[in-house]
């Protein structure tokens, strides 16, 4: 078994009681269940599932992770369109990229720890800069956050390109594509 509550079982991974963190288990599987024995008494039975993520029983889990394991996704998206449009338009744009329930609710919590840290009016624009950019993930609003980016002006694509090509032979234009 991994380092936490979690053993692997095809493409996805299943909980035991977290007091069996490091211990040999032993995996039976039909095709409608898995179940995990350890010392030969089974300590976990899981309904079988095809696809990859993780199954987690709450009674398999510590205390302090029941407690964050309350969050739920409405609760978190809630929380990010009281924030205002661009953190909301982020969360959204994660949850819409990533579609992994888990992942967007870590991303939303790393989003409320850098509100704590940098304030609601950075973060909204480091979350606005970012969706700019078309990154999804809490680690480019950290890096947005960190080298104040959120606070420099930003160049629009079309600026970037105004310059007038230069005037020279090589220069072919779009006439010649015609």
């Amino acid at each position: 078994m991994g380092q936490d509550y979690h053993v692997p079982w095809g493409p996805r991974y299943y909980s035991v009681p977290y007091t069996l963190v490091g211990a040999k288990v032993n995996i039976k599987a039909t095709r409608d269940t898995v179940m995990v024995f350890h010392r030969d008494r089974r300590v976990a039975t899981h309904p079988r599932v095809g696809e990859p993520g993780c199954s987690t029983l709450r009674e398999h889990q510590p205390a302090a992770h029941q407690a964050y394991s309350q969050d739920t996704s409405a609760t978190l998206v809630a929380w990010a369109d009281q924030q205002g449009g661009a953190i909301h338009r982020f969360v959204q744009h994660h949850i819409d990229r990533h579609r992994r329930p888990a992942l967007s609710l870590q991303a939303c919590r790393g989003l409320q720890r850098l509100g704590r840290e940098y304030g609601p009016e950075r973060l909204q624009a480091a979350c606005e800069r970012a969706l700019r950019a078309h990154a999804a993930s809490v680690s480019s609003v950290r890096s947005i956050l960190k080298r104040g980016l959120d606070t420099a002006p930003t160049v629009s694509p079309e600026a970037a390109n105004d310059d007038p090509l230069p005037a020279h032979e090589n220069v072919r234009g779009a006439h010649y594509y015609i």
